[in-house]
């Protein structure tokens, strides 16, 4: 390896640790507060996911449209060279 090389992942390293120092810190602290809470977030909520919303019909028949042309054109090219 060159210096430029080991350079680059001795800091690849040092972020990954900083990362995971971070995310360790950030589930000790939530561990600690939802011990102490009566009444604990859904999944969801702490997740941060939000709710989502059914299609419409219009709106399923387009992407399953959408999904069909997509599945085609997948299908069409399989076994092609690029270019």
């Amino acid at each position: 390896m060159t210096p430029r090389e080991v350079w680059r992942d001795l800091e690849a390293r040092r972020y990954r640790a900083r990362q995971e120092r971070e995310q360790l810190v950030w589930m000790a602290w939530h561990t600690a507060v939802w011990m102490r809470s009566k009444k604990l977030p859904s999944l969801n909520e702490a997740l941060g996911r939000k709710q989502t919303r059914k299609l419409t019909e219009e709106e399923a028949v387009e992407r399953a449209a959408e999904h069909d042309e997509m599945t085609a054109r997948l299908l069409h090219n399989v076994g092609r060279k690029p270019g």
